[in-house]
């Protein structure tokens, strides 16, 4: 399968990344993809060009969130 793990890297004081990879550790061998959701890069345009049997998973708190669910807007 192929994951798409979205991860704000300011969440878990600061461990944001660290944290999503352990993802990994649990769900075996698989397919992953990293998005840091503070790149700067269009989320929408992110999901977007995902393969559509991509499964999604956001990574951090309820901060991370609210952020996540207000910059998408035009996702199919």
């Amino acid at each position: 399968m192929e994951y798409a793990i979205f991860y704000n890297p300011h969440s878990c004081g600061g461990n944001g990344l660290k944290f999503a990879k352990e993802i990994e550790t649990l769900m075996g061998d698989n397919t992953y993809s990293y998005y840091d959701i503070l790149s700067g890069t269009s989320l929408n345009e992110v999901i977007n060009s995902l393969p559509k049997e991509t499964n999604v998973i956001l990574t951090g708190g309820d901060g991370t969130l609210n952020y996540f669910i207000n910059q998408i807007d035009d996702v199919d």
